[in-house]
């Protein structure tokens, strides 16, 4: 996912690659990260080829960041969030977070 891991690579050099499980309030950190934003429509992917977009947060939006509140948001393809919001949720199950453990992130 190319294009996330460029937007994520900006989020942790802001906000550190330490990050805190809350998915209790995931929906409403989503919100004030892209409320600004309007709708994320066409976007370029690796290729050059423009997509449908969506807004990558980073935190991500069921954890917050320990270093500092807030989150880094830029535009990515809407077919890159949704793998990368499987792959977190995969991680959640196989790992079986509980709010308040903290989450090592790193760019594969």
């Amino acid at each position: 996912m190319p294009m996330i891991a460029r937007v994520d690579t900006i989020g942790m050099a802001e906000y550190g690659d330490l990050l805190q499980w809350d998915p209790l309030n995931a929906a409403s950190r989503r919100r004030a990260a892209i409320a600004s934003r309007g709708r994320a429509g066409q976007t370029p992917d690796a290729s050059g080829a423009l997509v449908p977009g969506s807004w990558e947060e980073y935190p991500f939006a069921a954890t917050r960041g320990l270093a500092r509140q807030g989150s880094h948001v830029d535009r990515v393809p809407l077919f890159e969030n949704w793998i990368q919001g499987g792959f977190i949720r995969a991680a959640d199950m196989a790992q079986g977070f509980v709010a308040g453990d903290r989450i090592l992130c790193v760019i594969m």
